[in-house]
């Protein structure tokens, strides 16, 4: 698997999968701040791989925090006006 990084750059990972069966991968540290991954098969001619499940976390502000900031950035304006 091949994972290109937002600032440039490429992190690589190989997993071995046993025939026939399910197999649970995580990815290493490397694997942050990407704009695309690639997967790749090095097996023999029509060999199949299947995923499911894929999970990412992304790094977005909760709505509360920006509500938070904002009701402060308002109280510290209207503080200085009275």
């Amino acid at each position: 698997m091949t994972g290109f990084l937002s600032g440039g750059g490429t992190v690589v990972q190989n997993f071995a999968t046993a025939t026939n069966a399910w197999s649970t991968f995580a990815l290493s540290a490397g694997f942050t701040n990407l704009t695309s991954v690639e997967f790749h098969s090095t097996g023999a001619s029509g060999d199949m791989m299947l995923l499911d499940d894929i999970n990412y976390n992304a790094s977005v502000p909760a709505p509360a925090t920006a509500l938070i900031l904002a009701l402060a950035g308002l109280g510290l304006f209207g503080r200085k006006r009275g």
